[in-house]
């Protein structure tokens, strides 16, 4: 299992844990990666601050984006925080890196892969350092 951030509280990693664990389980979509970003990922949000995460699929329609966010929200009551997931399909994820997007611009700077006896998420990254999905 991936090491997470020391200072998530315990609620928190067992949440995180919990979610990725679920995704895999049910096969919602096929996931590409998942990934903390965000304060929490920083280490300076304070403890309302909800746990943002990104989660790259091979395709997101919306039956894929339904189920995750029902995975999000059982998990979030379970544990009483707050997940807060952005969706996006492999392409998107391209297209956002080419054009320096924000949210690829926080995930570069902030960004923390989730594994947890899930198929290898390596932090992988192109000639020019960069994060790819």
């Amino acid at each position: 299992m991936t090491r997470l951030p020391v200072h998530l509280q315990a609620n928190e990693q067992a949440a995180l844990q919990e979610f990725v664990t679920r995704l895999f389980q049910q096969g919602v979509g096929r996931v590409v990666s998942v990934w903390l970003f965000g304060s929490k990922a920083r280490g300076d949000g304070d403890p309302d601050s909800d746990l943002d995460l990104l989660i790259v699929l091979e395709d997101a329609d919306w039956l894929v984006r339904d189920r995750v966010h029902l995975v999000a929200a059982r998990v979030s009551l379970e544990h009483d925080v707050l997940i807060n997931t952005h969706l996006l399909s492999r392409a998107g994820w391209a297209r956002m890196t080419r054009q320096r997007a924000t949210l690829w611009r926080h995930v570069q700077r902030d960004g923390f892969p989730l594994r947890f006896g899930a198929p290898s998420m390596q932090r992988p990254v192109d000639h020019r350092g960069d994060l790819i999905p």
